[in-house]
């Protein structure tokens, strides 16, 4: 642990050792500055200026988050802070074990030459020091600590792919190690998406099949009350083809007609659900970023409605078929004298 000073703030953080090189590999990109080139340089976490403090931010603070409290939400400070820029200041650090935090080391003089990129989530706030590992028997020598008890209690390892983050996962595992990776968050989610699109088949598929028995009786009642008109159309020379194309097509438009207002409804829940949530999801949580970010909770892409539109009008036209098919069995003398 870290206790850094620059000029009258301060803050705690922890350190983290690694190799410049490697590290530079996976993690690439900086929001702003280099990686270290010699031993006195470090990287330094995106709300490392944030956390460093004077009395009067941290007085301003307390008031806030009391204030805040009240209010059932909660301050994270990102008004106060340092807020120029930290590349090419120099700090002060001063280590202590967390065994005994109090035990302060004498200060040593760093030079930030980086700043990390923004962590993924919104919550969090990286404040953390990182230092190349050839400054790792200067840190034992100011602890006075052999470098051997200058243990990792945390490894980051990086995959070259999303394929092979598992096989790595499983083999720690073996070995007793406690690991955490995204890809297993991503697993559970994507097992409960799942089970949802499993439960949204069936109620669809359900809705199919009601949906197409209701087009039949629809089609058979049409039938059933053109009678006399079918005989008609067959008396003045209409083919059973041409019978039959005409119900397949008004079982078609009925299709054609809800897929549209399927399309319309969707979209428009679609739209009120992106207006809608953020402002519920803020109300519930007090948290300003779900009513600010650029948040998309329902996406109906062009593909999805193509496809149904496809099933749409299939199940109206296979529903229709047989409907059609009896309308060009219809007697024309038996039609004909049928009362209207």
């Amino acid at each position: 642990m870290a206790h850094s000073f620059f000029e009258d703030r301060d803050t705690t953080s922890n350190v983290t050792l690694t190799n410049m090189q490697d590290f530079k590999q996976v993690n690439d990109k900086l929001a702003e500055g280099t990686y270290p080139s010699k031993p006195n340089e470090i990287i330094v976490g995106y709300h490392f200026a944030q956390t460093l403090l004077n009395e009067e931010d941290r007085n301003i603070m307390a008031e806030k988050s009391k204030k805040a409290e009240a209010e059932g939400t909660y301050y994270d400070g990102r008004d106060e802070g340092y807020k120029e820029s930290l590349i090419g200041q120099k700090i002060d650090l001063s280590l202590a074990t967390h065994d005994d935090p109090n035990n302060e080391t004498e200060k040593m003089t760093y030079t930030i030459v980086g700043i990390m990129e923004k962590p993924s989530y919104d919550w969090m706030i990286d404040s953390s020091i990182h230092m190349d590992k050839a400054q790792k028997a200067a840190l034992a020598q100011s602890l006075a600590l052999p470098e051997d008890e200058l243990f990792y209690s945390e490894f980051n390892i990086f995959a070259d792919t999303l394929e092979n983050v598992k096989p790595i996962l499983e083999t720690l595992k073996e070995k007793g190690y406690s690991v955490y990776s995204v890809t297993e968050q991503l697993e559970q989610m994507n097992v409960f998406f799942l089970v949802l699109k499993m439960g949204l088949i069936f109620v669809g598929t359900i809705a199919v099949l009601i949906a197409s028995i209701g087009i039949f009786n629809t089609m058979t009642m049409a039938v059933t009350e053109r009678t006399r008109e079918i005989g008609v159309l067959k008396a003045i020379g209409a083919s059973p083809k041409l019978i039959q194309r005409l119900f397949l097509m008004e079982s078609t438009f009925i299709g054609i007609l809800g897929t549209l207002i399927a399309v319309v409804i969707s979209y428009a829940i679609s739209i009120a659900a992106n207006i809608a949530l953020p402002l519920i999801l803020k109300a519930a949580t007090g948290e300003d970023a779900f009513a600010t970010n650029n948040i998309t909770f329902s996406l109906i892409p062009w593909q999805l409605v193509l496809i149904a539109a496809a099933i749409s009008i299939g199940v109206a036209m296979i529903s229709g078929y047989r409907p059609a098919r009896k309308a060009t069995k219809i007697d024309v003398i038996q039609a004909l004298r049928q009362e209207l």
